[in-house]
Order: structure tokens, then sequence, then C-alpha cells
């Protein structure tokens, strides 16, 4: 009798967590997974890239408007797509952000500059000289000029006895649209103070190339480089 009694009492109380449990549930089902976030697409490897010799030399303090070529290299861009060029990192070895407080850039070559302030060492540009053709720019020097001033971007021009230089001074990224297949150069300058230190080429400055970045066009996809080991020119010296 007295385990009859228990049976009936174990499956009262089965049955009441089974009630409780199926209330709770058709109240209060379980919350669905959160559907997965999609990923960017993967980023393209921008490839072509090649560092160009510059002969290494201890600068006079004042040449040019206190600037030295300090790095070249040229880029192949992709077959297929354009790319928009929208970010170029530099890092600076051997001279302080006192010493050195902006890097120029300019492509192909041709007398026309953006530039970049250094930050603990490195330079970001985000905005680009367009390219134009040395044969362009000797043949009608006055064209980048009307460019920049029809576009409404602020430039200064520096001359002195031996060529014209324009500087340009966007308010804001400019990137530059460049076109599948092609080859363009870059030069990259640091601009020095009246103050920088004499050193001799040996132990002196050099620029490393970090990162080249943009956006291929018509895809969209994201595009940058990855270098193995660091791609960096020759170090320059400075001299009184």
């Amino acid at each position: 009798m007295e385990k009859t009694i228990r049976r009936s009492l174990l499956i009262s109380v089965v049955f009441a967590a089974s009630a409780a449990a199926f209330l709770f549930l058709r109240h209060d089902p379980p919350k669905a997974l959160s559907p997965l976030v999609p990923q960017d697409k993967e980023t393209f490897v921008l490839q072509g890239v090649r560092l160009l010799e510059v002969v290494p030399v201890d600068y006079p303090r004042g040449i040019d408007f206190g600037k030295g070529k300090f790095v070249l290299f040229d880029f192949s861009t992709p077959a297929g797509q354009d790319l928009l060029l929208e970010r170029v990192v530099i890092e600076k070895q051997g001279a302080s952000d006192t010493e050195m407080p902006e890097a120029w850039l300019r492509l192909n070559s041709v007398r026309v500059y953006t530039t970049a302030r250094f930050e603990n060492g490195h330079a970001t540009f985000t905005a680009f000289p367009s390219v134009i053709e040395p044969e362009t720019w000797n043949a009608e020097p006055e064209t980048v000029f009307k460019e920049a001033h029809t576009m409404g971007i602020p430039y200064e021009v520096l001359q002195d006895g031996q060529e014209k230089q324009l500087v340009l001074h966007p308010l804001q990224p400019l990137p530059q649209l460049l076109q599948s297949g092609s080859d363009v150069s870059f030069g990259i300058y640091g601009r020095w103070t009246d103050s920088i230190a004499s050193r001799a080429k040996e132990n002196g400055i050099r620029f490393c190339l970090k990162e080249i970045s943009g956006t291929l066009l018509p895809s969209g996809q994201k595009a940058t480089t990855r270098f193995a080991q660091k791609m960096c020119g020759e170090r320059m010296g400075i001299r009184d």
C-alpha cells in the first residue's frame, strides 16, 4: 500500500514538472541564434611593387627647398580592374619628427606633390597628385596649375632658379584612379628643418614602404600590399 502511494506521488511530481516545462517553453521559447554577420570580401593582395635605385648621397642642408629623395619605387596595377589609390604609408628611420617633420610624394617624376606629416616616424598619404606624363608637364606646365585651381584644391608654388614646383594641400582625402595594367613610379621625399643634425650616409636616414592600399573598380574589393620583409631605400646623409 505504502509503495503504491509513493509511486503515485512520484508520477504526479514528474507530470507536474513536465507540464511546467511545457508551459514555460510555450510562453518563452528558446531564442534563435543570431545569424552570422556577413564577412567583407577577402582583401586582394597587390603585387608588382619594385624598389628602384636611388644613389646614396649626403644632401646639402639647403638643397631644393629643404627636401631630398629618400625612396623610389615602381608599381604595376592589377590587370582587369582599375585601382583607386587611397593610402600610402612610409616609415622613416634615422631622424626624429622634429628634424624631418614632413614627407612629400610625387607620381611619375612630375614636379607636383602632396605632403604628409610624420607621426612617430610614419607618414600616411591619403591625398595624391594626378598621374601626368613628364612630356605633358614639359609641354604645358601651366595645365597642372589650372587643374588644381579649377578643382578648388589649395596649393602653393615653389620656384627657384632651376624649376617650378606645385605642392597640393587638399583639405580632405584625394584618392587617385590608376588605370588597369599601368606602371606608376612613386618618388618619396623628406623635408627637413634647418636645425637637422648632420650625419654621414653610412648611418643616415632612410625611408621604407609600409603599405599601398585602395579599392579595385568596378568590383569594389579592397586591396593592399603585404610584404614579407621591409622594402627600404638607401640611407642618406645630411651635410653642412
